[in-house]
C-alpha cells in the first residue's frame, strides 16, 4: 500500500491484477493501491491481456468500487477483448481463462452498462453459446438482465441450444438463464419446454431456492409447466422442510398466482407455519399468507 504508486506504475498488467485480486479476496482495502489503478488505467488496459483486466476489474467489483476510468478504458477495448477472449471467458465470474467473463460480471454488479462491451457479447454470440458450458452462459445472461441488456442474438442461441444447458447444467445456472429470460420478458419456448422434460430431476434433485426462482420465472411469463409443478407438489414436504421463509414464500406465491392449488404443498407449509413466522421477514410471511388465501 505505502508503494502502490510505484508498483502501480512500473508494474506489469498481470502483477498488478494479481495483487488486487489478492486484496479483494482478502477483504483488504488498499484504497490507495487501487487509486493508482484507476489513475493508470490507460496503461494498464491497453497492456493488458483480458484475463488480468478481468481479474481487476472483479477485484474492484467485490469492493463496489465503480472506477470510471478503468471502466471507460474497458469499454474503450471492448472488441479486443471479447474477440481475443475464450468463450468459456465471456461468461463466468472467476478462474482462469475466463477472462471476459469477469468484466461483464463486474460490470453488471457495479451497474455500469458499458454498451461496446455487451455489443460485442451479442456480435460474438453463436461462437460463444455454442461452445459455452451452463456456467457461462447462466452468468452472461444474468449480467444481461440485470442491466436490462435484450441482446436478441444471445438469447436466440441460447434457446437454441436449450436441451444441452438443461440437460448438462447445474440447477443453479438453469434456474439463473429462464430467470433472466423472465425478467426481460423473453418467452423462449424451447428451453422452459427442456425444463418441463427434466422435471423430475430438477424437482427431485434440486434446492428450493432454485426450484423458487424457476417458479417466479414461470409466474412472471404466465407459464404453466404441468409436469414441472406435478413434481413440486410430489416433494413437497423436502421442499418446505428444506427451504428458508423466503423460497416457500415464493413458491406459494407462483403456485397461486398461476392458479395451481398444490394441497399437497399447502399442507406442508400449516404444517411449518411456526417457523416459516418465526424466521420469515413480513413480505416473506404476507406473500404466503396471501397465496393460502388467494388459493
Amino acid at each position: 500500500e505505502k508503494h502502490a504508486e510505484k508498483l502501480v506504475k512500473e508494474g506489469d498488467p498481470q502483477n498488478i491484477a494479481n495483487t488486487v485480486w489478492a486484496c479483494a479476496k482478502l477483504g483488504i482495502k488498499s484504497p490507495n493501491l487501487f487509486a493508482q489503478v484507476e489513475k493508470h488505467a490507460e496503461r494498464f488496459v491497453k497492456e493488458g491481456n483480458p484475463q488480468a483486466i478481468a481479474n481487476t476489474v472483479s477485484a474492484f467489483a467485490r469492493r463496489g468500487m465503480k472506477s470510471p476510468n478503468l471502466f471507460a478504458q474497458v469499454e474503450k477495448h471492448a472488441e479486443r477483448f471479447v474477440k481475443e477472449g475464450d468463450p468459456q471467458a465471456i461468461a463466468n465470474t472467476e478462474g482462469d481463462p475466463q477472462a471476459i467473463a469477469n468484466i461483464v460480471w463486474a460490470c453488471a454488479k457495479l451497474g455500469v452498462e458499458s454498451p461496446n462491451l455487451f455489443a460485442q457479447v451479442e456480435k460474438h454470440a453463436k461462437r460463444f453459446v455454442k461452445e459455452g458450458d451452463p456456467q457461462n452462459i447462466a452468468n452472461t445472461v444474468w449480467a444481461c438482465a440485470k442491466l436490462g441488456i435484450k441482446s436478441p442474438n444471445l438469447f436466440a442461441q441460447v434457446e437454441k441450444h436449450a436441451e444441452r444447458f438443461v440437460k448438462e447444467g447445474k440447477q443453479q445456472e438453469i434456474a439463473s438463464i429462464v430467470g433472466a429470460c423472465a425478467k426481460l420478458g423473453i418467452k423462449s419456448p424451447n428451453l422452459f419446454a427442456q425444463v418441463e422434460k427434466h422435471a423430475d430431476k430438477l424437482v427431485k434433485e434440486g434446492n428450493p431456492k432454485y426450484i423458487a426462482k424457476t417458479i417466479l420465472a414461470c409466474t412472471r411469463l404466465g407459464i404453466k409447466l404441468p409436469d414441472y409443478f406435478l413434481h413440486v407438489e410430489k416433494y413437497a414436504e423436502q421442499l418446505v422442510k428444506e427451504g428458508n421463509p423466503q423460497a416457500i414464500g415464493n413458491t406459494a406465491w407462483g403456485c397461486a398466482k398461476l392458479g395451481i392449488k398444490s394441497p399437497r404443498l399447502f399442507a406442508q407449509v400449516e404444517k411449518h407455519a411456526e417457523k416459516l413466522v418465526k424466521e420469515g421477514t413480513p413480505p416473506e410471511i404476507a406473500r404466503t399468507v396471501w397465496a393460502c388465501a388467494e388459493l
